[in-house]
């Protein structure tokens, strides 16, 4: 190994020593958001209708290309009600990581992804639904902009002070070889969604109401472009849900299988396990806040780095609101990401802003 890997080598390795200084932030904060669903039990009232978690998936190139659960509440759409809503994700992200044996993850990036889902109420309790997403991947032109807001609350920089603003960069390397690599990922069609969610029982007192999903991916996307996995990924789900008072709080459970990756399906498992905790606090019937804290198994392998390894989990705020629209019902929703644990897959910080009509 030659005097710049190592020394590149022992940059890597001071700043991962303070990097995981910080997890203690992170580990309080998580330690808050479970107080503050335990305050969810203790409230009384009136019931309210719901908005449900943020439907925030994931945003790490990488997963994008696999099926991912997408959060949600217990209630469907009624019998022939539709719904089209648009969600724009744009997360920025910076992974440097390597290990003494020559393995190396480094994506520099800021990520755009646009997707319209569509769905519609079959009977009472079941509902359709098509998700039709866009990538694009370009320079992180927020780069400075986050350094300045990770510094001001005290939030670990994720090696950032190592590279220049501005960079695309979008490399795996094992010891013997390039894993994957894209000079740039440029605007494309990933792969659709088509799912099923069925309402199993509404919420009763002491109970929460139950609902199950399933949903398939379909490769309409390329692999080549990183848009897409080349094969048919398939997941089911369990969503729990409770509203007493202003308060509601939610819990999903996903199990996925995933299909061989066409490029590295030598460096993924099988199949992961995802799981959401979110709490929602109602100002009135037309708006609210909610906070979420998401995360999975880990799905990549056989690179030992945790940039690619570890287990992607994120903390989630955000407001939902109701109105109207050229006389029909217009929700919508505003949410910031950051990730909880600094050393994994997860994007550094993410927002999405949805919008959808009902019919």
């Amino acid at each position: 190994m030659g005097r710049e890997n190592s020394g590149q080598l022992v940059r890597y390795a001071v700043s991962s020593m303070s990097h995981k200084c910080a997890k203690s932030v992170h580990v309080t904060r998580l330690s808050a958001i479970m107080v503050l669903m335990g305050l969810t039990l203790c409230a009384r009232g009136e019931e309210r209708v719901a908005f449900g978690p943020i439907p925030f998936r994931t945003q790490n190139p990488l997963y994008l290309q696999m099926l991912g659960p997408s959060p949600s509440g217990t209630r469907v759409l009624g019998e022939g009600r539709t719904m089209v809503r648009f969600d724009l994700n744009s997360s920025n992200m910076l992974e440097l990581d390597t290990n003494w044996d020559g393995d190396e993850v480094r994506i520099d990036m800021e990520l755009t992804r646009l997707s319209m889902t569509y769905c519609h109420g079959l009977g009472s309790d079941v509902e359709l639904s098509v998700e039709i997403p866009f990538l694009y991947g370009a320079g992180g032109s927020f780069d400075h902009l986050i350094e300045e807001f990770h510094q001001l609350f005290g939030l670990p920089n994720g090696r950032r002070e190592l590279v220049a603003d501005n960079r695309f960069e979008y490399t795996i390397r094992s010891a013997d070889a390039v894993i994957y690599e894209l000079p740039r990922l440029r605007p494309e069609m990933g792969d659709i969604a088509v799912g099923i969610r069925r309402l199993l029982w509404a919420q009763e007192a002491g109970a929460p109401a139950a609902a199950w999903s399933f949903r398939c991916k379909l490769p309409t996307g390329d692999p080549a472009l990183g848009t897409g996995s080349g094969g048919v990924d398939a997941g089911l789900g369990l969503a729990l849900e409770k509203t007493v008072s202003r308060w509601s709080w939610y819990v999903n459970f996903d199990l996925v299988a995933v299909s061989k990756h066409e490029l590295i399906g030598d460096f993924h498992k099988s199949g992961i396990f995802a799981w959401l905790l979110a709490a929602e606090y109602g100002f009135g019937s037309t708006m609210s806040a909610t906070v979420q804290v998401q995360g999975s198994t880990p799905l990549l392998r056989a690179v030992d780095v945790p940039a690619w390894g570890g287990p992607p989990v994120d903390i989630v705020f955000g407001v939902q609101g109701r109105g109207s629209l050229g006389g029909r019902e217009l929700v919508w929703r505003a949410a910031f990401q950051e990730d909880l644990y600094p050393d994994g897959p997860a994007v550094d910080v993410g927002i999405m802003l949805s919008a959808g009509l009902q019919f």
